[in-house]
């Protein structure tokens, strides 16, 4: 059972002995600087405990009787570096639009290193996040809510991901080696995914639902990518190959599309000056060879 006094509030003193910031915690909370919060003083003597063995909410309720106290700089009614009355930590702090627009702007394509990722990790290690915290989460994610929504990933990030995963998910290592979905959830992804249909655009954008998404936007096919022109001859089946082939090149065509050829098959010169037998099964060999070489 975790113990429920286990929280303190303790203070860091300048050299003068006088505090310049109060804190409350538990664990090594007093000796590490949390976001956006003041540095802890390199000299660990200048870091005292103020009180121990407190349950969170009375950790809280001194936290903010010492700040009262003692006054906030900011404020001008005293000596402590604090940014809030204490109490709930700096998620209390109330920064205006343009500051968290700054804050944004700063900590975008920001890539943290992986001692940073893994303190993060264990940090975050046991915490349990509310139904409602959850659920805010699940749904900032979803749909038309994640950044990435629409977007293709760049070459370049794609092959970071492969190069990230080799070896960690190939069969045993895979977490769902072994595993099927149950019934149920076949039926739901079943429903769910009914009347809906894949929507290519010029940009190689890929969206995957019921209706157009708008002006620009084509039907494309997640598979059976192997259609078939029939017809008469002279109603334009070479047409359509040919205007295929320039959209390819114009690079006016579903992403599944780009940096692909389009080769003609001519049977009649395949077949043509075969004089013994075997000599039009070694061209055919031959073309599927080639055409397993380049893969394209």
């Amino acid at each position: 059972m975790v113990n429920p006094n286990r929280f303190y509030t303790y203070a860091y003193l300048r050299e003068d002995r006088t505090p310049y910031y109060i804190g409350k915690g538990k664990d090594n909370r007093a000796y590490r600087k949390g976001r956006g919060e003041v540095y802890p003083p390199k000299d660990k003597s200048r870091i005292i405990f103020l009180k121990q063995n407190l349950t969170e909410e009375e950790a809280f309720k001194h936290e903010k009787y010492m700040i009262a106290v003692l006054g906030r700089k900011d404020l001008g009614t005293g000596i402590l570096r604090n940014k809030t009355d204490g109490g709930e930590g700096l998620s209390g702090a109330i920064r205006s639009e343009e500051t968290r627009e700054k804050l944004r702007i700063a900590h975008t394509g920001k890539i943290l290193s992986v001692e940073h990722r893994q303190k993060i990790r264990e940090n975050n290690l046991g915490r349990k996040h509310s139904e409602e915290t959850k659920r805010k989460q699940s749904n900032a994610h979803k749909g038309e809510n994640s950044i990435l929504y629409g977007k293709p990933l760049l070459e370049e990030h794609r092959k970071k991901i492969s190069e990230s995963l080799k070896g960690k998910m190939s069969k045993e290592n895979h977490p769902l080696y072994g595993k099927s979905h149950s019934e149920k959830t076949k039926r739901k992804q079943s429903e769910s995914n009914t009347g809906k249909y894949w929507w290519n655009d010029e940009n190689g954008n890929i969206k995957f639902s019921k209706k157009c998404p708008g002006e620009g936007w084509v039907l494309g096919r997640g598979k059976k990518n192997n259609p078939v022109l029939i017809g008469e001859p002279g109603v334009s089946k070479s047409a359509i190959a040919e205007g295929l082939a320039l959209r390819i090149i114009q690079r006016k065509v579903s992403k599944n599309l780009l940096n692909k050829r389009v080769l003609i098959l001519d049977i009649a010169s395949i077949v043509a000056g075969t004089k013994y037998r075997g000599q039009f099964e070694e061209r055919i060999k031959a073309i599927l060879e080639e055409l397993r070489r380049t893969r394209k």
